[in-house]
């Protein structure tokens, strides 16, 4: 029920519940990327044998784990996610992490749709996301990943503090919690 400011009048706001998903998420995906860095180490041609590819894979399911919860803090603080993603820390090539995360999310869920030269302008715009990463690998998802929460093997643990870090800004933002509200 909204608020007479017009958000949502949420309780659950003193505890974090899609956090703490997320964290639970956060645990086994990167419990898996540990095993899958393993196989890479222990593989002549990691490429070859798939490992890689199902690096890949997770890296999209970590992607989109953190997309729902952007979504959700979204929702909850009653802000578009337009607006929202336009928060928080800053990645050193200049693109807020939010967006980053966001446009990687996008590029998993939805590639495969895609037609080369027939993009819609919500397409270009997550590619042209993407492309503030200079991604370079065939696996971009896993170079993302690795780049924005600053491994060497993907992990996705290291990308909830900046997440965070942007649920903060945008409750500045939004005034939650505002004792004169």
């Amino acid at each position: 029920m909204p608020s007479s400011t017009g958000r949502p009048d949420r309780w659950c706001n003193l505890y974090d519940f899609d956090l703490a998903y997320l964290q639970d998420v956060t645990e086994l995906l990167d419990l898996r990327f540990a095993q899958l860095e393993d196989e890479c180490r222990a593989s002549s041609d990691p490429d070859q044998f798939g490992i890689l590819n199902r690096t890949e894979h997770l890296s999209g399911l970590a992607f989109t784990a953190c997309q729902t919860y952007l979504e959700a803090v979204c929702v909850d603080r009653g802000v578009s996610k337009v607006t929202a993603l336009a928060h928080g820390p800053l990645h050193p090539c200049g693109a807020y992490v939010a967006q980053l995360t966001n446009h990687a999310a996008n590029w998993w869920k939805h590639r495969l749709q895609w037609k080369a030269g027939q993009l819609s302008p919500q397409e270009q715009r997550t590619l042209d996301g993407l492309a503030a990463l200079d991604l370079k690998s065939d696996y971009p998802l896993s170079e993302a990943l690795r780049n924005l929460a600053g491994e060497i093997f993907p992990r996705i643990a290291p990308l909830v503090e900046p997440l965070v870090d942007w649920r903060d800004a945008l409750d500045e933002l939004v005034n939650i919690g505002d004792a004169s509200g």
